[in-house]
């Protein structure tokens, strides 16, 4: 049976020409994922080199190498986006389960992760996707916001003054708030972006792999930490 409710209606047609354009623009974003896990520049050069096309034909797909490279940035925030949306089963919070995602996720897609959230591709500025990172954090506050909701957070966190925070840090979350989650509690925010920094930088440090020769498993210092700080909060 058809979502549409009529079964006569059919998908429209892709032409030919089409499939094509869209296996040549898969083409060159595989070569350029490759290019990245190789940690080499990307350029248009290398890439039409490997096709065995012009430059000229491959203005054809992207407007340039800025153009390709945001493209690759949209597609991995999709894609993160994505994997931290997958309900959850279990009757909880579902805070434990969505920041163990976005560990399982970085973790597979390294190279995506860190094209916007790890050390600058030389040449490019993954800083023009706001909608797309605001969608992702709000995403996480809303988790934080049901917790609140169902009055699982511990009294001391949600009744925490912040008068004895940094006025400027105060600011600086408040900014945050406006844009992303207005209605949010400016101290339950501050235990969601704590959080989200800490995951981020342990998850920064596992794909470092500058601190292996001592740590052995990160997934149980993750989630050691990530259990702690939920702990922390009641949850």
């Amino acid at each position: 049976m058809s979502i549409t409710g009529n079964s006569d209606i059919k998908p429209p047609m892709i032409t030919r020409r089409e499939k094509l354009r869209h296996a040549t623009i898969d083409e060159i974003k595989s070569i350029a994922w490759k290019t990245l896990k190789e940690n080499q520049p990307v350029t248009i050069q290398r890439i039409t080199r490997e096709m065995g096309m012009t430059a000229p034909a491959f203005y054809t797909y992207f407007k340039n190498r800025d153009d390709l490279m945001e493209q690759l940035v949209c597609d991995a925030l999709d894609s993160f986006y994505l994997a931290l949306n997958t309900p959850d089963k279990k009757k909880n919070t579902g805070l434990r389960e969505l920041f163990i995602r976005y560990r399982e996720w970085a973790i597979a897609h390294p190279y995506a992760f860190s094209l916007f959230a790890g050390t600058p591709v030389f040449g490019f500025d993954a800083k023009g996707y706001p909608e797309k990172a605001v969608r992702i954090y709000r995403l996480i506050l809303n988790f934080f916001r049901k917790a609140d909701q169902k009055d699982l957070i511990a009294p001391e966190i949600k009744k925490q003054d912040i008068k004895n925070l940094d006025p400027a840090y105060v600011d600086e979350l408040t900014s945050i708030r406006d844009q992303i989650y207005p209605d949010l509690d400016i101290s339950l925010l501050h235990c969601a972006i704590t959080l989200i920094i800490q995951a981020h930088g342990s998850i920064s440090m596992e794909l470092s792999a500058r601190f292996n020769t001592m740590v052995t498993d990160w997934k149980i210092i993750y989630r050691a930490q990530i259990d702690a700080a939920l702990k922390g909060m009641g949850l």
